[in-house]
């Protein structure tokens, strides 16, 4: 295996380490809604959570 192919095998791996039937997908309103009341916003914790999947994919090319 390439290091190409392993790095490409390190991504697959984790895009299917969350699988729908054993997280299944929120209420993203409700989740909002509830969010809102603590001064929150589900839209930075969207952001927050997609800068961690862009820093580890980024990681697993650049083999850190």
């Amino acid at each position: 295996m390439t290091d190409c192919e392993d790095k490409l095998q390190k991504i697959l791996n984790w895009v299917n380490a969350y699988p729908v039937e054993m997280f299944p997908e929120p209420d993203f309103k409700e989740a909002a809604r509830i969010l809102k009341k603590y001064g929150m916003t589900i839209d930075s914790i969207f952001a927050s959570d997609m800068r961690h999947v862009l820093k580890s994919i980024k990681d697993i090319i650049e083999g850190e």
